[in-house]
This record gives C-alpha cells, structure tokens and sequence, in this order.
C-alpha cells in the first residue's frame, strides 16, 4: 500500500473508533492551548493586517477574535495565521512541526461550515494531528534543514481533518482521503530561509498549510484525484523536499496517538531555546541577587537544528529575539522568565546584558545531536566572576512529553493569553474545549470576539 494510502487507512480508523477510544485529555488540551495562542494572536498587528488586505467573502467559518464569518478557506488562512504569530503554539517533537497551528484551524473552519458536531471535531483534530504527525517524522530532520515542516507535513494534516469532517458523519471514503492528503502535499510549502532573516511572514507558513488542506479536501471530494505515490515516488515529495526515505511511522502502527505527545509551549519563543532557557533558569539561582553581573561567560551546548534556527547571535528585531539562545537565555538568567513584553532588542541597552549576550557560545553536542528529533536537549555552563563552573543539563525541554506542563500551568497559559474576557467567558470555553463531547455543533463554541491587542514590539 502506498503512504498516502496507509495514511488514509488511519483516518478512516480514527473516524470508526468508539467515541470513548478517542484521545480525550490530548485533544482538550491541544485545543485549549492553540485557540488561546490563536485568539490572542488575533490582536496582532500582522494578523489584522492580513484580515484586512486578503478579504474576507461571507460564509459560516468564524475568524477568531472578531465576530466576522468568511468562507472555510480564508477562515483556515487568518486563523492559521493568528495561532502562529505568538510562538506559542504546541510541538510534536518527533516530527519538528507544529501541529495544531494547522490542523486546527483547518478543522475548526471546516467544522463551523458543515455544521459538525463536538464530538465530530475531535475526531478531525484527532485525525490531522495523526497524518501531520507521522508525516513530519517520516520527512525528518533532513527535510527540516531547508523546510518548515509546519507549512509541509502541516498541511497534509489540516487535509485529514477537513476530509473527516466533509464526509458530514457518513462513511469515509479512504480514496476521497487518500487524495486530499496527495494534493495537500502538492500544495505545501514553506521555506526555512524566511524566519532565518529578520522577516515576519513565518506565520504565513502555518496559515497556507492551513487553507491547503481545506482546498486540497474540498476538490478531492469534488473528484479530483491526487496521485498514490505522491510521498514515496520519484519525483515526489520525498525526493524533492529532502526527505529521510523511510516511511515507517507513515505505514505502520503505533501503538498511540500523536495528539498525546504533543510539547506544549513555557515560552513565547522558538521552541528550539527551551532547553537552554530551562538549564539558565536552573542556575540562576546560584548567581546571587545581581546574576547578569556574576557571569564572565556562558556555554550552551545543543543539537545542529537549535543551533541553525535559534542561533542568532545579536538580535536586531524583536521577532530575532524569539530565535536567539543568546538572548533567552540572558533573559532567563536576568529575570527568571521569558516575558513576551521584553523580548525586544532594547534589553541590550543595558551593559551587563549586552555583555552576557557576547559572551555566549552556542555549541554542537554529538550526544544531543544523535537523540534529535525525539529529544530536545542542552547543556548549559556559566563560568562566573568568581572562579565557579556552573553546569546544568536538561535532556528533554519543559513542556515535552517527558517534561509536560502540569494541568495548573496549562490553565494559567490559557487564562493569560484570554486575559481580556471576562473569567466567566474563559471558564465557558474551557469546559467546552476539554471536553467537546458536550458540545452539539461546533458554532456553538464561546470563542471570543474581541481583540487583545498585541503590539509590534511583543512580536
């Protein structure tokens, strides 16, 4: 069987499964978590910069954040969009994608068009972080070199879910799905280049995965076919987007669902820091009361992809703070958290931090290297004034499945990015979410419809 079809076969099993089989708590909390990235990131200036510049037709799919309705398609693109632009949006490590950037979006539009109920939705979401998951680990770090695994395997997803819920409840046609999947991977994209320079479109890449899977589902059932050997042929996406050619998590059974390894996010930066933030934080407390003017030097040792994607050494843009282990971890030593509002360069006016900034070595660790994707580690040494070699290792990053967030810190990430609803609106959608088998359609989701503004600066 071809990967596109065992993949589909997936689907179909996904939507087949006794409600009481589905991955309940995943799917909750991958839900809460990206609907408050996504409606906080609404209030961003580049998210209502692309509602207001691509247009936005009439339709049932509500744009999150606002009391707008467009289309399934647009609707997939802005909220994509939106669930991106804050960095704070869920990891599946083994795949180096973020998920639910994607696959929600696109399911959630879909959901809001046909009508689909609770429980329905979380089949789909359950389904294309299934497809997005296998896919992007079967892709592999390879493919990640040069790609943004979110705009590649993260459309394939997003087609999963859409063509879940297009079949309305009805049986699911593993054919209809086999070729929303190949036409998804026809249409993906996303260049690593653009968030390696100080450009802002990165968002972009979640939000056309979004919206590619959306087309990509709706012309299948339309008929229009995509081709079996669309991953593995030759001139497929495999081959031409630098992927590991092996396709074992594609085509073989695992045991679990890829929603329950899902990395939530500590941090509202590239995840690729955690590690090296976390191992900072560990020792901060060893430095005294004023811990930037104790350190001589820093140490950071990672693997190659966190050196590539978040190794820039002096940030001149406040989104370069987010992809700067440098940076991060100065913030971290300085004070003790990773505030959005501070991640911006002016923190690099004051001396004692610029001066930890330059004195930060990024480094590749063979060890660290070989346990990647699966594990995102670092090592981090101080050298302070004082003579001290300060080490700490952190092999797995805070909020990794080894590592999770506790159901308290999620809640409190939920409530901060929602912090301008009123408690009892925030209270309505948390319940619904965590449990969306309560829930008769999903247009009935409390999703706020007011703005939180976020400035330039905070992104």
């Amino acid at each position: 069987m071809s990967v596109a079809g065992s993949l589909a076969g997936e689907v179909v099993r996904i939507a087949e499964l006794p409600v009481e089989e589905l991955p309940w708590q995943g799917i909750g909390s991958v839900l809460v978590d990206t609907l408050a990235a996504a409606c906080a990131g609404a209030g961003a200036p580049s998210a209502e910069a692309a509602r207001r510049e691509i247009g936005l037709p009439a339709g049932r799919a509500r744009v999150w954040g606002t009391a707008d309705r467009t289309d399934a398609i647009q609707a997939a693109l802005v909220n994509g969009i939106a669930a991106h632009v804050l960095e704070l949006d869920d990891i599946y490590a083994p795949g180096t994608v973020h998920p639910g950037s994607v696959v929600i979006p696109a399911a959630l539009a879909v959901a809001d068009e046909v009508e689909a109920s609770g429980t329905a939705l979380a089949r789909a979401v359950a389904a294309g972080y299934e497809v997005c998951g296998r896919i992007s680990a079967d892709l592999g770090p390879s493919h990640y070199r040069n790609w943004h695994t979110t705009g590649t395997g993260g459309a394939v997803g997003a087609a999963a879910a859409a063509a879940l819920l297009l079949a309305g409840g009805g049986p699911v046609d593993a054919a209809t799905v086999q070729s929303s999947l190949a036409l998804a991977a026809t249409m993906s994209g996303g260049l690593q280049q653009l968030f390696r320079s100080d450009a802002s479109g990165k968002p972009l890449h979640a939000g056309h995965g979004a919206m590619a899977g959306v087309i990509a589902a709706k012309t299948a059932r339309a008929g229009i076919g995509g081709a079996a050997d669309i991953f593995e042929g030759p001139a497929g996406m495999g081959v031409a987007m630098g992927g590991s050619g092996r396709w074992t998590h594609s085509t073989s059974a695992t045991g679990g669902f890829v929603i329950d390894a899902s990395t939530i996010k500590p941090y509202p930066c590239c995840g690729h820091s955690f590690a090296a933030v976390d191992g900072a934080l560990q020792l901060r407390g060893q430095l005294g009361s004023a811990p930037l003017d104790a350190v001589e030097r820093v140490r950071v040792d990672t693997y190659r992809a966190g050196i590539e994607v978040a190794g820039i050494a002096v940030p001149a843009s406040a989104a370069d703070t987010r992809f700067s282990i440098p940076f991060l971890v100065a913030l971290a030593l300085a004070d003790g958290t990773i505030d959005r509002a501070e991640l911006t360069p002016s923190r690099l006016d004051d001396p004692a931090f610029k001066a930890v900034v330059a004195t930060t070595e990024v480094r590749l660790d063979d060890e660290l290297e070989a346990a990647f994707p699966a594990n995102r580690g670092a090592r981090v040494t101080v050298t302070t004034t004082d003579g001290r070699t300060l080490v700490a290792f952190v092999p797995n990053r805070s909020g990794s499945p080894e590592s999770p967030l506790s159901p308290e810190a999620l809640r409190s990430k939920y409530d901060g990015l929602l912090s301008h609803v009123t408690q009892q609106e925030r209270d309505r959608l948390h319940t619904q979410l965590v449990d969306l088998s309560g829930v008769a359609r999903s247009s009935a989701l409390a999703l706020p419809d007011s703005l939180r503004p976020i400035t330039s600066e905070e992104v």
